[in-house]
């Protein structure tokens, strides 16, 4: 019988980390280091990185489960910096959208700005 193979410690953030080797746009491999930790909070982490070949961005939340690990991400035109500083920002809540639905339905200049 052969051997197993230890694990590294980090060897689950690697596996994470593989879970967007790519960019899902041009298929151009990311360089590991070129994928940035946003935030990190017990088993998730919020990750960032942009493709060099085409420019365009990827924001993934990677989160160990029990059985195993997962992610979601999404294509963006944010930067690391408006990640950190929308996290820390309040939330919307239903009085924000009431009012911005109200002023934009008085206001006939920013309709036409924002709905067009």
């Amino acid at each position: 019988m052969a051997p197993r193979k230890k694990k590294r410690p980090n060897s689950t953030d690697d596996e994470a980390l593989q879970l967007i080797h790519q960019c899902p746009l041009c298929e151009t491999a990311y360089e590991p280091l070129e994928i940035k930790v946003i935030d990190e909070q017990d088993s998730k982490h919020l990750v960032f990185v942009t493709c060099r070949k085409c420019g365009h961005s990827v924001v993934a939340l990677i989160m160990h489960q029990p059985n195993g690990v997962s992610s979601m991400g999404l294509i963006t035109d944010t930067q690391p910096e408006d990640l950190v500083r929308l996290k820390n920002a309040d939330t919307v809540n239903w009085d924000d959208c009431i009012a911005w639905h109200n002023f934009l339905k008085e206001d006939q200049l920013s309709r036409e700005t924002f709905l067009n």
